[in-house]
């Protein structure tokens, strides 16, 4: 649950992250169909919702959700170098 509920708030588009979109103004706010498939539907914005507020419903009230510092992981910059995995506390 973790994991996903990671991947749902860093894959959501914000301006940091729609810089190689062709229109990021209306990707803005939107949730990516997979990590490889970066097309914006209504359904995957509304599956993505349901699936954080399950997990909320399933962790209880006293959950609480934070957004890493450093949302996505640092981009190799060539084949030689590699990124490091970012750990999961």
């Amino acid at each position: 649950m973790r994991l996903v509920t990671r991947w749902l708030l860093q894959a959501t588009f914000m301006p940091e992250s729609t810089w190689a979109i062709p229109n990021p103004e209306r990707a803005m706010g939107g949730l990516p169909r997979t990590p490889e498939i970066l097309t914006v539907r209504t359904d995957s914005i509304c599956n993505g919702i349901n699936g954080l507020l399950g997990i909320l419903e399933l962790l209880g009230d006293d959950a609480r959700l934070t957004i890493p510092d450093q949302l996505f992981s640092p981009v190799p910059k060539g084949p030689a170098d590699t990124a490091a995995p970012v750990e999961d506390p």
